[in-house]
């Protein structure tokens, strides 16, 4: 009778762990996108601060009809522009330099130009994909920074 109550008690214990920890491991794992995300957002307005232009929103083709957003913002370190392509957030310094990757995990991304009487502002609106499907924390962020007057 023991030996049965001990393997029941064991295999709860086990079967609690094993939960417990799954999940504590998701959850780091959306700390660090969310890290990742605040750390992008917040280069992002210190770019948008940092233009000596007035920035601009295209839309360039990809392969298989996919559509990439980019905004290109020219400083005075050259041009700087944030690309995202249906999964992936990109930045890149420069013409012809090699994009760097922000962020992999992404649902959505819009960036907005908001404008708010004499003053033009930008929004970015970003939204990270669920590291839990069944997760009932939606991940979304918005940014919004003011560009430097000309």
């Amino acid at each position: 009778m023991y030996v049965v109550i001990s393997v029941a008690v064991f295999f709860m214990s086990y079967q609690t762990v094993g939960i417990g920890s799954r999940r504590v491991s998701v959850m780091r794992f959306q700390a660090q996108d969310l890290s990742t995300a605040l750390h992008a957002g917040e280069r992002w307005r210190s770019d948008i601060r940092s233009a000596i232009a007035a920035p601009r929103l295209l839309t360039r083709d990809l392969r298989a009809g996919r559509k990439a957003h980019v905004l290109e913002l020219v400083t005075v370190d050259g041009l700087v522009s944030y690309g995202y392509d249906g999964q992936r957030l990109l930045r890149r310094v420069g013409n012809g330099q090699p994009q760097e990757l922000i962020h992999g995990q992404i649902e959505s991304s819009r960036m907005i130009r908001d404008q708010r009487g004499r003053v033009t502002a930008w929004r970015w609106e970003l939204e990270l994909k669920r590291r839990n499907p069944r997760s009932q924390m939606r991940p979304l962020l918005t940014f919004l920074a003011v560009p430097a007057a000309p």
